[in-house]
Formats: structure tokens, C-alpha cells, sequence
């Protein structure tokens, strides 16, 4: 006789409960199989997003005919990262990843949850000086809930600028998970 008509006889023989624990044994079964492929993927993810944080990240150049300067600033409890692109003179400009044309002065390149929330709520626009001509594609954000935002102005608007060699390279600027953290909570002040 066939292994799996036995197995089937067996089972069927067994009465309700035999059924019902054989049930909740394969359920068991599929939702580790399930636990322990979810766990698999997360270094996977975390690694994604890392690249994806470090190509956007500006670097600092000996001379360049761009200067930037960065903001990170907490909107609720997320991030919301800034970078004000001014131009010194003529000459290619670095290309942000996700970013097809870098604003000018007065403008304002978004990322779509940012976008949505500019629009839902007029009063934050102070946060985001300038029109908004662009969104930021996804190659250029760490992930869908990303506040992040190019601006542009003119170099004397800014009190700090960093001549701009080009985006990405270095080292990673913003870690999902920080790897030097210490496993105590400790209050802040």
C-alpha cells in the first residue's frame, strides 16, 4: 500500500481529535515556516535601505561649484532631513539619486510623504522654504515613510556651506538600527 494512503487511513481513523491535532500541527508548521523566512529577508532590507541612505548623502569636496548645507530635524517623532543646494558658478551640478534635476533657488524637490504632508497641512510650510517642482523617486529615499527634501537658495542664505563633490560614497549617515546603541534606556537631560 501506498505510504501516503496509510498516512491518509491513519489519520482519518484517528476520530476528530486526531484530525484536529493533525491540523493544528501543520498550521504550526507553515507559521514557522513563515516566521523564519521573514527573519531571513530583514538583514536583507536593512542593507537595502543602508545603500539607498549612503548614495544620497552629500560629500564634501576641496572646491566645487555647488555648496550644501544639511538639517535634520525632528517633525513628530521622524526625521526630517533637509539639504539646501546653492550654486557657486558654472559647471555640472552633482545628480541626487531618485532626483532628476536638482532645484534652484525658490524651489523645492520633495519626497512623496513629505508632499502629502505639506499638502494636508499648509502651516508646516515653513519647513520646506520654495515651491515644490519634484518628488524624490525611490532610489533616493530609505523608505516609503522617508521625510527628506532638496532645496535650493543662494550661497550667502546659508551660515555653514560645504563645497559639494558629489552624492554618495563614505561612510552610512543615517542607520535604521544604530549598531553602537547601548541595550539600556536611559533618559535624555
Amino acid at each position: 500500500m501506498n505510504p501516503f494512503l496509510l498516512g491518509l487511513r491513519l489519520l482519518w481513523g484517528s476520530g476528530r481529535r486526531g484530525r484536529t491535532r493533525f491540523l493544528l500541527m501543520t498550521f504550526g508548521a507553515g507559521l514557522g515556516v513563515a516566521c523564519l523566512a521573514a527573519v531571513l529577508t530583514i538583514p536583507t532590507i536593512l542593507a537595502a535601505h543602508d545603500a539607498r541612505t549612503t548614495a544620497r548623502s552629500p560629500q564634501v569636496a576641496e572646491r566645487a561649484n555647488v555648496v550644501y548645507q544639511k538639517f535634520v530635524d525632528p517633525y513628530g517623532s521622524r526625521p526630517l532631513r533637509r539639504v539646501f543646494l546653492a550654486r557657486t558658478g558654472p559647471g555640472p551640478i552633482p545628480r541626487a539619486p531618485g532626483v532628476t534635476e536638482l532645484p534652484g533657488p525658490g524651489e523645492a524637490v520633495v519626497s512623496p510623504k513629505l508632499r502629502e504632508i505639506l499638502t494636508a497641512h499648509p502651516s508646516v510650510t515653513g519647513l520646506v522654504p520654495g515651491r515644490v517642482t519634484g518628488v524624490v523617486e525611490a532610489e533616493g529615499l530609505g523608505g516609503p515613510d522617508d521625510l527628506y527634501a532638496y532645496i535650493g537658495t543662494t550661497p550667502d542664505k546659508l551660515s555653514e556651506p560645504r563645497p559639494l563633490a558629489r552624492f554618495g560614497g563614505g561612510r552610512l549617515q543615517d542607520e535604521v538600527v544604530d549598531q553602537g546603541a547601548s541595550s539600556e534606556w536611559s533618559p535624555i537631560g
